[in-house]
Parts: C-alpha cells; structure tokens; sequence
C-alpha cells in the first residue's frame, strides 16, 4: 500500500488510531478523523485513495459519503452496527483483526485499480 493515502473517520480515537496504526504498518499513510465534519474538512485539503469509515447518521455523514462517491474514492464501513440493508459497501465489523482491516483496504484499491483499467 506504499504512497497510497487513507482517509479514518471513527468517533472513538482510538479506534481511529488503531485502525490508521495498521494501515501505516502495511505501508499506507493515514490520516485519522473523528467526526465527519473533520473528514469532509481533511477531503477539502487532500487526496485520498480509499476509506475507512465507521457507520455514522446525520446530513454531514450523507454528506461525506456523497463526497467521496463523487469522487470516485472507495470505502469501507468499519462498524459494530449491521451494514446498512441494500449496501454494497464492503463492511467490516468491529472488532477486527488489524490484518482483516488492511485486507480490507487492499481489496477497495484492487478493485479501484481494475476497474480503472477496463
């Protein structure tokens, strides 16, 4: 996952931290939101290839996700709660191995990069 750039958005910090602790192990670069308001500030300022995401309510959190579709970024839900009925977002649910999450995250940018190439 070298020079590739993950966007963490999780309330708990340190769920936050762990998550972007893993990534950067596996050779990403994290940065590590706790709301959706300061995720959709960090996508103003940055790119981003893919997400990690906690399953979150409210406009700004619609709001993040419709930004980083239109975008073209791929994401995951990293959450406790069941995955939303009728998603296809990849969902991983709390808690998980650091190697489940990276895999994860591995599998968005595959599938990114092949698709781009059809």
């Amino acid at each position: 996952m070298s020079g590739r750039s993950i966007l963490i958005m999780d309330d708990e910090a340190l769920v936050a931290a762990s998550v972007g602790t893993a990534l950067e192990e596996a050779g990403a670069t994290a940065m590590m939101t706790t709301s959706c308001e300061a995720a959709i500030k960090a996508l103003a300022r940055f790119q981003f290839s893919a997400a990690v995401l906690d399953r979150m309510h409210g406009d700004e959190c619609r709001t993040l996700v419709q930004m980083l579709s239109s975008r073209e970024i791929p994401y995951l839900i990293y959450s406790g709660r069941p995955a939303p009925e009728g998603t296809s977002t990849t969902h991983i649910k709390k808690p998980a191995l650091p190697s489940q999450l990276v895999a994860g995250v591995i599998g968005l940018l595959t599938f990114e990069q092949n698709s781009t190439l059809h």
